[in-house]
């Protein structure tokens, strides 16, 4: 049975979800366990709008932990933007709490969002994307080296997307080459489960992405 992850509630500055009810709504739908993971991202200068209430956090999820423990098993994450510059406050933040679980994620690169169309002023979209994704791998290296914290790389396999025989044997060396051979990947194959989520909003499930067939999966292992 599946667990979800990665949610977030009102802790987040995305969210207004109230952490209970999202809790009280897993356990209706027979999840077995959840993790709660909100956005902790640090920026530089004194304006901090995308952190929470440690303490508050932990204790808040704490107590709810202990409320609905007969009827579903919940952890304790973070979402933690990763900046490669802020190496001891990201060690800080996760060594104040016991965190269960731990979303390094990659938000900001030179400072900026590329949510936001201001990050792609004066480059192509290109540029700008290929900026981002160097970001990302100089972060997992600083999460594993600096930080410390154990990495698996996960690669979610997207026929016509990222499955060429060249990207995954790419990922394999900067693996091997950057953070060591004993780091696992894992390769996970795309799949049309969050087609739900379309239904249950009145929209037209996407199809036109076909699931990679096992051989497909175990050829790119092989690599």
């Amino acid at each position: 049975m599946y667990w979800d992850s990665h949610m977030h509630t009102s802790f987040s500055f995305d969210s207004d979800a109230a952490p209970e009810d999202q809790i009280r709504r897993a356990a209706e739908i027979g999840l077995p366990g959840i993790c709660i993971t909100d956005h902790m991202d640090f920026v530089w200068g004194d304006d901090q709008p995308y952190l929470y209430d440690a303490d508050a956090y932990c204790r808040t999820l704490s107590a709810l932990r202990e409320k609905y423990a007969d009827r579903i098993r919940i952890n304790i994450g973070i979402e933690l933007g990763c900046q490669a510059e802020m190496t001891d406050t990201l060690a800080a933040a996760l060594a104040e709490h016991p965190y269960d679980f731990v979303i390094g994620s990659t938000h900001f690169a030179e400072g900026m969002d590329p949510y936001y169309r201001e990050y792609f002023d004066g480059r192509t979209n290109p540029e700008g994307f290929r900026a981002f994704f160097e970001r990302i791998l100089e972060n997992i290296k600083h999460v594993y080296h600096d930080l410390r914290v154990p990495v698996t790389v996960r690669v979610p396999t997207i026929p016509g997307c990222n499955d060429s025989d060249e990207n995954i044997a790419a990922t394999a060396r900067f693996v091997a080459a950057e953070l060591g051979r004993e780091v696992p990947v894992h390769l996970r194959p795309y799949h049309q489960l969050g087609e739900s989520k379309n239904e249950s909003l009145g929209r037209k499930p996407d199809l036109s992405v076909e699931v990679p067939s096992e051989e497909h999966m175990q050829r790119l292992f092989e690599l």
